[in-house]
């Protein structure tokens, strides 16, 4: 055994510079692996960590950026009207895609007693942010999943749309919610100028009551003009990962492509070697070396 550990190293520092390469090809392929399954790790357990909502949510139709939406205030009515047989609560809200530390997020706003009710934030760390008339003072909740990317902390500072936030609490959420950042409705239509109201409208279905009922209820009013669809959340919201899934699914491939390329490269570089060492191992058989 020793004498065969002694041969191989004497083999592998007798041609350095391709030793050094083939260690380098087979590592840069090992890691590539190992992230990939990482990665692919990550996204099955996060799309599998699905939510039973029974919301419903109101959006404008035949509109291709879902952020130029527009909720008419007769829409929060007819809503709003609902309650209390056969709608808990409703929760009008804003968000827009920006740019922070070098990362596109996702702002979300709302009225912060529905965050929890409604959209299932979970406060982990810090507080809610208060809901301040100064731009000066306010203060944002970032997802686990962005606090993490950025490595923010509770008091951070931030700047959104060139003002400056301070995180005054870290949550865990459902959905893609767990990587963006909420603020206090009245915060948000100070900080981007938004005169023209909310871009959708989320509708907590009474406890008892049927969701298929309620949104055909509410979809059929006539203050809605057939300009407005109604989606159950689960639904709405598995539209938009099916971008993610199928991320997933790229992801397994390549490394499983990655994993084929290991073994490849092992055999190979085995495959070489015993080539080029044909005679000394043919001498090491006569002898009666195995």
């Amino acid at each position: 055994m020793l004498l065969a550990l002694r041969l191989s190293a004497e083999d592998l520092f007798r041609d350095r510079s391709r030793t050094l390469l083939s260690i380098i090809g087979l590592s840069v392929v090992i890691a590539g692996y190992f992230i990939l399954s990482a990665l692919s790790g990550a996204l099955s357990s996060y799309l599998s960590n699905t939510t039973i909502s029974r919301n419903l949510i109101v959006i404008q139709k035949d509109v291709l950026d879902a952020s130029e939406a527009l909720i008419e205030p007769q829409v929060i009515e007819a809503a709003r009207d609902l309650i209390p047989r056969t709608v808990s609560r409703i929760s009008p809200n804003n968000f827009h895609h920006t740019r922070m530390d070098g990362h596109v997020v996702q702002v979300r706003a709302s009225d912060p007693q529905d965050w929890e009710p409604v959209y299932h934030l979970v406060l982990v760390k810090g507080t809610w942010p208060g809901d301040d008339d100064l731009l000066s003072k306010s203060q944002i909740a970032a997802g686990e999943g962005i606090a993490l990317t950025n490595n923010w902390q509770v008091g951070s500072d931030v700047e959104i749309f060139g003002t400056q936030f301070k995180i005054s609490g870290i949550f865990r959420a459902p959905g893609s919610a767990f990587a963006s950042v909420w603020m206090p409705s009245k915060t948000f239509m100070k900080l981007f100028d938004i005169q023209r109201g909310y871009q959708s409208l989320v509708v907590l279905v009474a406890a008892g009551v049927d969701p298929e009922v309620a949104r055909t209820q509410l979809e059929n009013d006539p203050r809605l003009g057939g300009a407005y669809a109604v989606y159950f959340e689960d639904d709405y919201t598995q539209r938009g990962l099916q971008f993610l899934k199928d991320l997933s699914s790229l992801i397994t491939i390549s490394s499983l492509v990655a994993l084929l390329g290991i073994t490849f490269g092992i055999f190979n570089a085995v495959n070489l070697s015993t080539a080029e060492h044909g005679y000394e191992i043919g001498i090491l058989l006569g002898i009666g070396f195995a």
